[in-house]
C-alpha cells in the first residue's frame, strides 16, 4: 500500500496529521482497504477524542512506527516493555491513561492497548470500589440510570 495523507479531526475541531503512524492504527487500514474512494484530502472525523489525546498517540506511533510488521499489525508484544513505554505511561494522569485507552481502542491499536491495559491493571489491582472512583474521577451518579429503569425492566 503506498503512503498516504490521513488527516483526522478531533473533537476540538484540530486537524492533525497521522499520515506517519496510520498504519499502526487497524481500523484506518480496514477503512482504506473497504473504501477505495477516500480521497487523500480527505478529513477523517475522530469525534470522541481530544487533540491532546491524539497528539500523545501520534508521540508513540512515531516511536514504535518501524516495529509494525508488513500487514499493518504489531509483532512480539514484548516490544512495548521498553523503558520508553514505560516511561510514555507512567508520566500520565490515570483519567489520561484511560482516555488514552479508550483512543487506542477505538483506532485498533494493539500495541498501545498493551501497555496501557497492563499498567491500568497493576493500579487498580487490590483497590477498593471506591479508591478506582476517585483515581479516575468518576462519578458515582445513578440518578439518569434511576430514570430509564421502568422502561428496562
Amino acid at each position: 500500500m503506498a503512503d498516504r495523507k490521513v488527516l483526522l479531526q478531533s473533537s476540538d475541531l484540530e486537524i492533525i496529521d497521522f499520515s506517519e503512524i496510520y498504519r499502526c492504527c487497524n481500523t484506518f487500514m480496514r477503512m482504506f482497504e473497504v473504501c477505495a474512494d477516500v480521497d487523500e484530502d480527505d478529513v477523517v472525523p475522530v469525534n470522541s477524542i481530544h487533540s491532546s489525546i491524539l497528539m500523545k498517540i501520534k508521540e508513540w506511533g512515531i516511536h514504535h512506527k518501524d516495529d509494525l510488521h508488513p500487514t499493518g499489525l504489531f509483532g512480539n508484544m514484548e516490544t512495548f516493555s521498553t523503558a520508553w513505554d514505560m516511561n510514555f505511561v507512567f508520566s500520565e494522569e490515570p483519567d489520561i491513561l484511560l482516555k488514552l485507552f479508550y483512543a487506542a481502542e477505538f483506532l485498533e491499536i494493539f500495541g498501545l492497548l498493551h501497555i496501557i491495559g497492563e499498567t491500568l491493571d497493576s493500579m487498580v489491582y487490590g483497590r477498593t470500589s471506591e479508591e478506582v472512583q476517585n483515581m479516575f474521577n468518576i462519578t458515582d451518579d445513578f440518578r439518569d440510570f434511576a430514570i430509564w429503569l421502568p422502561w428496562l425492566m
